[in-house]
């Protein structure tokens, strides 16, 4: 049995959601080395969050309160199945620590510093309809942090599995559905965002129009039966 093994800290006076997306492929080794097999690998947070772990892997996970070899019993999600959530709010300051009961390559960290700093905003935009396959922009420049400093890490979650980095990402989409894109932004205090509005996609098949083709002859003469 493999353990994976996370560290959450937090401190007073922040009510606000963190979501944390189980990445895809992130049951194969390697997210590990790229701190990508969470989406934020690492955040900051605070008591009176509500943290959510969404799976977005093919595979199960667990979030479990506790250390690997003697959990306390504070929360357990039981097996996540792919597409499950789980949440669990922290109403007491302190460090909590939790861990997955299936793949040890995988590590996250939230973080709060006793400081009265606002978390950025983050801002997001993009395209609401898209054909399947088309590539389509999503925006996030316009996030900012309140307190004067700079944003460096634009984390995008796609609503199908797919995650992103960078101010400005590319993507699309192989079904038809409708997604929910969120981006979460951390600013140079390592402080993470609320999630942003969220860009409702809707992803159709193209229509195929028909194509006529027709031939005949160029010349006649007047009178003249035409085929």
């Amino acid at each position: 049995m493999s353990i994976c093994v996370f560290l959450i800290v937090l401190y007073p006076n922040d009510a606000y959601g963190l979501n944390i997306s189980i990445t895809k492929w992130s049951s194969v080794p390697g997210c590990e080395k790229t701190n990508s097999c969470y989406t934020p690998g690492s955040a900051s947070t605070s008591t009176g969050t509500t943290v959510t772990w969404t799976n977005n892997d093919s595979a199960a996970h667990t979030v479990t309160s506790g250390g690997p070899s003697k959990p306390d019993g504070l929360f357990d999600s039981g097996l996540m199945k792919s597409g499950s959530s789980f949440s669990f709010k922290f109403d007491t300051p302190g460090t909590y620590e939790y861990f997955c009961m299936v793949h040890s390559w995988q590590t996250g960290k939230i973080t709060m510093d006793k400081s009265s700093s606002k978390p950025p905003v983050a801002i997001s935009s993009g395209p609401s309809t898209a054909n399947v396959g088309q590539q389509l922009t999503f925006y996030g420049s316009k996030s900012y942090d309140p307190d004067g400093g700079e944003i460096i890490q634009h984390s995008w979650t796609f609503g199908d599995g797919g995650t992103g980095r960078g101010s400005s990402v590319s993507y699309s989409y192989s079904s038809p559905g409708t997604y929910k894109v969120y981006l979460t932004v951390i600013d140079d205090e390592r402080t993470t965002s609320p999630q942003s509005n969220v860009i409702l996609v809707t992803v159709s098949v193209p229509l195929e129009l028909p194509v006529a083709i027709s031939s005949g002859p160029s010349t006649a003469n007047v009178g003249q039966q035409l085929t």
